[in-house]
Protein backbone atom coordinates (compact mmCIF):
# COMPACT_ATOMS: atom_id res chain seq x y z
CA UNK A 1 0.00 0.00 0.00
CA UNK A 2 2.76 2.45 0.93
CA UNK A 3 4.61 1.56 -2.28
CA UNK A 4 1.61 2.63 -4.40
CA UNK A 5 1.26 5.82 -2.38
CA UNK A 6 4.87 6.73 -3.14
CA UNK A 7 4.18 6.35 -6.86
CA UNK A 8 1.01 8.43 -6.55
CA UNK A 9 3.20 11.18 -5.12
CA UNK A 10 6.20 10.63 -7.41
CA UNK A 11 4.31 10.79 -10.72
CA UNK A 12 2.98 14.35 -10.23
CA UNK A 13 6.37 15.52 -8.89
CA UNK A 14 8.12 14.07 -11.95
CA UNK A 15 5.45 15.56 -14.22
CA UNK A 16 5.90 18.99 -12.63
CA UNK A 17 9.63 18.74 -13.33
CA UNK A 18 8.90 17.84 -16.94
CA UNK A 19 6.67 20.88 -17.35
CA UNK A 20 9.21 23.12 -15.66
CA UNK A 21 12.00 21.94 -17.93
CA UNK A 22 10.09 22.03 -21.21
CA UNK A 23 7.39 24.69 -20.89
CA UNK A 24 9.21 27.17 -18.73
CA UNK A 25 12.77 26.70 -19.93
CA UNK A 26 13.35 24.88 -23.23
CA UNK A 27 10.42 26.41 -25.09
CA UNK A 28 11.85 29.92 -25.14
CA UNK A 29 15.58 29.20 -24.70
CA UNK A 30 15.85 27.37 -28.02
CA UNK A 31 15.14 30.64 -29.84
CA UNK A 32 18.23 32.19 -28.18
CA UNK A 33 20.57 29.53 -29.51
CA UNK A 34 22.85 30.53 -32.38
CA UNK A 35 21.53 29.47 -35.76
CA UNK A 36 18.03 28.58 -34.62
CA UNK A 37 15.66 30.36 -36.97
CA UNK A 38 11.96 30.87 -36.30
CA UNK A 39 10.94 27.98 -38.60
CA UNK A 40 13.48 25.62 -37.01
CA UNK A 41 12.47 26.66 -33.49
CA UNK A 42 8.79 26.25 -34.26
CA UNK A 43 9.37 22.82 -35.83
CA UNK A 44 11.33 21.70 -32.77
CA UNK A 45 8.66 23.11 -30.47
CA UNK A 46 5.86 21.33 -32.31
CA UNK A 47 7.74 18.03 -32.11
CA UNK A 48 8.69 18.44 -28.44
CA UNK A 49 5.24 19.55 -27.25
CA UNK A 50 3.57 16.69 -29.12
CA UNK A 51 5.92 14.21 -27.44
CA UNK A 52 5.49 15.82 -24.02
CA UNK A 53 1.70 15.75 -24.41
CA UNK A 54 1.80 12.01 -25.09
CA UNK A 55 3.99 11.49 -22.03
CA UNK A 56 1.58 13.59 -19.96
CA UNK A 57 -1.34 11.43 -21.07
CA UNK A 58 0.57 8.31 -20.00
CA UNK A 59 1.41 9.90 -16.65
CA UNK A 60 -2.22 10.89 -16.06
CA UNK A 61 -3.50 7.42 -16.94
CA UNK A 62 -0.86 5.90 -14.64
CA UNK A 63 -1.89 8.25 -11.86
CA UNK A 64 -5.58 7.33 -12.20
CA UNK A 65 -4.76 3.62 -12.25
CA UNK A 66 -2.67 3.91 -9.09
CA UNK A 67 -5.35 5.94 -7.35
CA UNK A 68 -8.01 3.43 -8.39
CA UNK A 69 -6.02 0.54 -6.91
CA UNK A 70 -4.91 2.61 -3.90
CA UNK A 71 -8.49 3.53 -3.06
CA UNK A 72 -11.31 1.13 -2.49
CA UNK A 73 -13.12 1.13 -5.80
CA UNK A 74 -14.81 3.39 -8.29
CA UNK A 75 -16.92 5.35 -5.81
CA UNK A 76 -13.74 6.68 -4.24
CA UNK A 77 -12.59 8.12 -7.58
CA UNK A 78 -15.55 10.48 -7.47
CA UNK A 79 -14.67 11.55 -3.94
CA UNK A 80 -13.92 15.25 -3.51
CA UNK A 81 -10.39 14.45 -2.33
CA UNK A 82 -9.51 13.77 -5.97
CA UNK A 83 -10.80 17.11 -7.30
CA UNK A 84 -7.27 18.29 -8.13
CA UNK A 85 -6.72 15.24 -10.29
CA UNK A 86 -10.04 15.83 -12.04
CA UNK A 87 -9.01 19.47 -12.63
CA UNK A 88 -5.65 18.26 -13.96
CA UNK A 89 -7.47 15.83 -16.25
CA UNK A 90 -9.69 18.63 -17.56
CA UNK A 91 -6.74 20.91 -18.27
CA UNK A 92 -4.84 18.16 -20.08
CA UNK A 93 -7.95 17.29 -22.12
CA UNK A 94 -8.38 20.94 -23.13
CA UNK A 95 -4.74 21.20 -24.10
CA UNK A 96 -4.77 17.91 -26.00
CA UNK A 97 -8.05 18.33 -27.84
CA UNK A 98 -8.17 22.11 -28.36
CA UNK A 99 -5.07 24.17 -27.66
CA UNK A 100 -2.29 22.00 -29.07
CA UNK A 101 -4.10 21.33 -32.37
CA UNK A 102 -4.79 25.07 -32.73
CA UNK A 103 -1.18 25.97 -31.95
CA UNK A 104 0.04 23.25 -34.31
CA UNK A 105 -2.11 24.71 -37.11
CA UNK A 106 -0.60 28.12 -36.47
CA UNK A 107 2.91 26.65 -36.72
CA UNK A 108 1.96 24.97 -40.00
CA UNK A 109 0.75 28.32 -41.38
CA UNK A 110 3.98 30.05 -40.36
CA UNK A 111 6.09 27.26 -41.84
CA UNK A 112 4.09 27.62 -45.08
CA UNK A 113 5.07 31.30 -45.19
CA UNK A 114 1.70 32.66 -44.06
CA UNK A 115 0.99 34.97 -41.17
CA UNK A 116 -1.80 33.74 -38.91
CA UNK A 117 -4.14 36.23 -37.27
CA UNK A 118 -3.24 37.42 -33.79
CA UNK A 119 -4.45 35.12 -31.03
CA UNK A 120 -4.18 34.53 -27.32
CA UNK A 121 -3.65 30.78 -27.71
CA UNK A 122 -0.08 30.91 -26.39
CA UNK A 123 -1.19 32.93 -23.39
CA UNK A 124 -3.94 30.39 -22.73
CA UNK A 125 -1.46 27.55 -22.98
CA UNK A 126 0.91 29.27 -20.54
CA UNK A 127 -1.93 29.90 -18.08
CA UNK A 128 -2.94 26.23 -18.28
CA UNK A 129 0.69 25.17 -17.77
CA UNK A 130 0.92 27.33 -14.64
CA UNK A 131 -2.31 25.88 -13.22
CA UNK A 132 -1.14 22.38 -14.14
CA UNK A 133 2.18 22.94 -12.35
CA UNK A 134 0.42 24.15 -9.20
CA UNK A 135 -2.03 21.24 -9.29
CA UNK A 136 0.77 18.71 -9.76
CA UNK A 137 2.73 20.07 -6.81
CA UNK A 138 -0.40 20.13 -4.67
CA UNK A 139 -1.25 16.55 -5.63
CA UNK A 140 2.29 15.43 -4.88
CA UNK A 141 2.19 17.00 -1.42
CA UNK A 142 -1.38 15.90 -0.77
CA UNK A 143 -0.41 12.27 -1.19
CA UNK A 144 2.58 12.88 1.12
CA UNK A 145 5.27 11.66 -1.19
CA UNK A 146 7.52 14.63 -1.70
Amino acid sequence: MLHKQKWVSFIPAFWAGLIGAISFLESWLKFRAAGVTLPVGLSIGKLVFTAVNRIEILLLVSLWILIFFHSSGRKTLLDSKHREIWALSTILALQTLWLLPQLSSRVDLILAGQTPANSYLHVGFIVFECFKMLLLLRISFRYKIV
